[in-house]
């Protein structure tokens, strides 16, 4: 996939409030290296109080060909504290990582 490349989901709603998330499979980090990364955002409407908008995302790799377990799962939870807060993002794995 070219470097730039993002994933992404449909919009769908959870807690009354609709989201989606971007795949970021070779975005690099300072910190990490090179990494599988993902972006939860918030879509539709701001509530006029953001502060009150929590989200929990978890997510885990899952081989559709059932030959591997799936991986550990991750959970973050962020929340969203301003209107111009609209989205989260963090790293799922180093890319060496996943290649083992």
């Amino acid at each position: 996939m070219p470097d730039a490349e993002v994933l992404r989901s449909r919009v769908c709603n959870a807690g009354g409030y609709k989201w989606e998330v971007h795949v970021l499979p070779k975005k690099y980090f300072e910190f990490l290296g090179n990494c599988i990364a993902l972006n939860l955002y918030f879509r539709g409407e701001m509530p006029r109080d953001i502060s009150n908008v929590k989200a929990t995302f978890g997510y885990r790799l899952i081989d559709p060909s059932g030959k591997l377990k799936p991986s550990q799962g991750y959970s973050v939870s962020h929340h969203f504290k301003r209107s111009g807060d609209s989205h989260y993002g963090g790293a799922l794995m180093r890319r060496d990582l996943l290649q083992t």
